[in-house]
């Protein structure tokens, strides 16, 4: 059968998503929204059992889950993926992250007749020396699928460079891996910027090991000495651990501002509105495996970006369109702050310079373009 002579569209299965707009749930909206209507093409999303807390009878779902976890959720599997599969269709079932990939779920993907795919956004080895002991289970379940991937997947997809490789050396190139970088929506841009003050500096994201805060919150410390005036606004989840670590390196508190938790309209409303943005990623395995998935946002903001220059940043930025630094240098961090607050004409410049290289490699509607491309190419070989 020649896939030229058959005009079916894709339906694209994205298994799991999240209830909340985190960074890697917004690049696969993104996609998503991008993907829809390209040679009549479907896009659904599947959430784990637990996340679907508007759904009817979720309380008796939810002690089901409690109580048969397992059980539970391979059923709620069955049904979701023979509810989405289309027959009219070429269909798609993407894995995002490999610790959600288990012998079942592959196993009724293939019955029901998917191709697959997997999504790799960190690196699974690092992995296994952080997290609990049924995470670290988990992660022992992906290393054995991955190892035995040549049998059920047709195509991986990966967040970087790092990835890339790593992927096509461990396969020999016998299965094709596709880079699909983070992403941002112009739409997401179209509101009025939040103001904070004369001089604002924003952090939005997660506190986890891939961050280091202490070079960010040290140089921040130093800064407001001579800029009392300036704020630092972190969002994401803040809770006692965070604040203790911010009190840790910051004498006078006053100068920060914990936004918490904001919806979609008002992350993108404060990022339009700060005066420097802070991407303050680790130079680890863990970290240079992934990528600051905010980076894409924060650059299309126009405002100048300060970051580190882990994993891939140096891929797509050169010191014209951000203030790249080494990892864990406070110095530079403090040195480009007092730089950007005295010379606003050049740092204005430099942050329509990140601006528009985040329209060349991030916008989500090439990055969609670019990526249907490849799966149309996959499903050719496979149907020819």
């Amino acid at each position: 059968m020649s896939y030229r002579k058959v005009k079916k569209g894709f339906k694209v299965v994205i298994f799991p998503v999240g209830s909340y707009d985190t960074a890697g749930n917004k690049r696969l909206k993104n996609l998503a929204n991008k993907l829809k209507g390209l040679d009549d093409t479907h896009v659904s999303f599947i959430k784990l059992l637990g996340d679907n807390q508007n759904m009817v009878g979720y309380r008796v779902i939810y002690l089901m889950r409690q109580l048969l976890y397992f059980p539970a959720n391979w059923i709620y599997t069955v049904y979701s993926l023979a509810r989405e599969f289309d027959g009219e269709r070429y269909n798609l079932l993407y894995f995002y992250e490999g610790k959600h990939v288990t012998p079942l779920r592959v196993l009724i993907a293939k019955i029901i007749g998917y191709r697959i795919t997997i999504d790799m956004v960190e690196d699974p080895v690092s992995l296994m020396s952080i997290g609990s002991v049924f995470m670290k289970a988990r992660m022992r379940l992906f290393l054995f699928m991955y190892r035995i991937a040549t049998s059920y997947v047709d195509f991986f997809v990966v967040v970087s460079v790092f990835l890339k490789k790593r992927v096509e050396k461990d396969f020999n190139n016998r299965i094709p891996v596709y880079l699909l970088p983070v992403t941002y929506d112009n739409d997401d841009f179209n509101v009025e910027p939040r103001q904070f003050g004369s001089v604002s500096l924003l952090y939005g994201g997660s506190f986890g090991p891939n961050y280091d805060f202490r070079s960010f919150l040290s140089a921040v410390d130093k800064i407001q000495r001579d800029y009392p005036e300036i704020r630092l606004c972190l969002t994401g989840k803040i809770d006692v651990h965070v604040k203790e670590m911010v009190r840790s390196y910051i004498k006078d508190e006053t100068v920060v501002m914990y936004l918490g938790f904001l919806s979609s309209e008002e992350y993108f409303k404060a990022i339009k509105g700060a005066h420097i943005l802070l991407m303050p990623r680790n130079n680890t395995v863990h970290a240079n495996a992934g990528f600051p998935f905010k980076l894409a946002e924060y650059l299309a903001s126009g405002n100048p970006v300060i970051t580190s220059v882990s994993s891939d940043v140096r891929e797509y930025l050169t010191e014209d369109d951000a203030f790249l630094y080494e990892a864990g240098d406070t110095n530079a961090i403090e040195s480009y702050i007092r730089y950007i607050i005295d010379n606003p004409v050049e740092a204005t410049r430099r942050g329509f310079n990140g601006k528009q290289k985040a329209s060349i490699f991030f916008d989500s509607e090439k990055v969609a373009s670019g990526f249907f491309v490849f799966v149309k190419e996959i499903f050719a070989q496979v149907f020819k």
